[in-house]
């Protein structure tokens, strides 16, 4: 039996049911971390809501982390490097009414790809699935 270290501080003989008691609540402790460490979900909801904007998701079909601006947000060229979602698209979803231009490097050059007002792009299973690294309203 693997003697706990509390136990053996305070000179208490170790029981079977101690033990199961410590191995059982590490147990928990590490599947609430697990939990609680998972980044939000997005849907189709999470960018429905907000009218007239621009959504760009992590994985196809409205999945994962969730990239959303208005077209006033996003002045000239606009990289995604600052917001954490550099090479991470795989779905755009543009409800701006404005036609946008995603491109490959983020000082908006490169491979690109546009997408046109009320439509959307799906970039998973292309050649640039997780290029996206810059976009401008075009």
């Amino acid at each position: 039996m693997r003697l706990l270290r509390t136990e053996l501080i305070a000179g208490r003989r170790p029981t079977r049911r101690r033990a199961a008691s410590a191995s059982l609540a590490a147990a928990l402790g590490l599947t609430a971390a697990l939990f609680a460490a998972q980044p939000a979900q997005a849907s189709l909801d999470d960018c429905a809501k907000y009218t007239g904007t621009i959504c760009l998701f992590e994985h196809s079909g409205y999945n994962g982390q969730l990239w959303r601006q208005y077209p006033a947000q996003v002045e000239g060229c606009r990289s995604f490097v600052p917001d954490a979602f550099n090479d991470e698209a795989s779905f755009i979803e543009n409800r701006s009414g404005r036609q946008i231009t995603v491109y490959e490097h983020a000082n908006c050059t490169g491979a690109s790809k546009t997408v046109k007002s009320l439509t959307h792009l799906e970039l998973g299973g292309t050649s640039f699935n997780d290029k996206a690294s810059a976009i401008k309203i075009t």
